[in-house]
């Protein structure tokens, strides 16, 4: 495992409070599926996001909503990311 792959399930674990096990699983999955073959913790949470909503958009989310809320939770974990390691660069995701 990564450094980098270390870092981002470290910074996401102190998130996990209160956050469902369906939707923990999902994220978590996904970003240890992506963070095998990126190099900073930032581009791990990218691809996991873009790899979520890919799926997303190609599955009925009324059959598994759980697949949305990941999406959702993925992007929003990117913005936080950014907002703390790089808060000058925020702007540059919207």
């Amino acid at each position: 495992m990564s450094d980098a792959l270390k870092d981002v399930l470290s910074w996401l674990e102190e998130r996990q409070d209160g956050v469902p096990a369906a939707l923990r699983t999902a994220v978590f999955d996904t970003v240890k599926r992506v963070g095998r073959s990126q190099a900073t913790p930032e581009a791990i949470l990218r691809d996991a996001a873009d790899q979520v909503l890919a799926e997303t958009v190609r599955t009925d989310t009324r059959t598994n909503p759980v697949r949305l809320l990941a999406a959702d939770a993925l992007i929003t974990y990117v913005c936080e990311y950014r907002s703390e390691s790089r808060p000058e660069m925020l702007e540059t995701l919207l």
